[in-house]
C-alpha cells in the first residue's frame, strides 16, 4: 500500500492537502527492537507503519504491560506527547524489522493551521 492509500484509510483528503503532508513524509528502514517512543522522553515524530510489528506497553512496577500491537497501516503515536506536548506514559517498540514513514510532529501541527482539511483529518 503506498503512503498516499495509507494516510486516506480513515479521512479522504483534496489532492493540494495530501501533497503537503506527503512532502512532510521520510521514509526510514528501523531494526527489531528500535523504540520510536520512550516513557521518559517527549516525542518529536509520528509514523505510519508501511510494514512491520509494534507494540505499546506501560512499565508498571518491574514489568511491562502491553495495551496494543499495531501492524502495516498503523498510526504509531504518542498522544500525551502529540496533544499535550507532554513526556509520554508508553514505550513503543518494533517488534520486526520495520519501513516506516516519519514525520514532524511540529511540522504537522503548523500545516493543519493553514489548511482545514489537514486540521480536520489530523486534529
Amino acid at each position: 500500500m503506498t503512503l498516499s492509500e495509507l494516510l486516506q484509510t480513515t479521512y479522504s483528503l483534496p489532492v493540494a492537502s495530501l501533497e503537503k503532508v506527503l512532502a512532510l513524509a521520510t521514509h526510514v528502514e528501523l531494526p527489531r527492537g528500535t523504540l520510536l517512543f520512550r516513557d521518559d522522553q517527549l516525542a518529536h515524530h509520528i509514523y505510519v507503519l508501511e510494514r512491520g510489528l509494534a507494540r505499546a506497553y506501560a512499565r508498571r512496577d518491574d514489568r511491562e504491560v502491553t495495551f496494543w500491537f499495531s501492524g502495516e497501516g498503523a498510526v504509531l503515536v504518542s498522544i500525551r506527547g502529540y496533544m499535550e506536548r507532554a513526556v509520554s506514559y508508553e514505550t513503543i517498540e518494533l517488534l520486526e524489522d520495520s519501513g516506516l514513514f516519519q514525520f514532524n510532529a511540529q511540522a504537522l501541527q503548523q500545516l493543519y493551521q493553514t489548511d482545514v482539511h489537514l486540521a480536520n483529518w489530523g486534529g
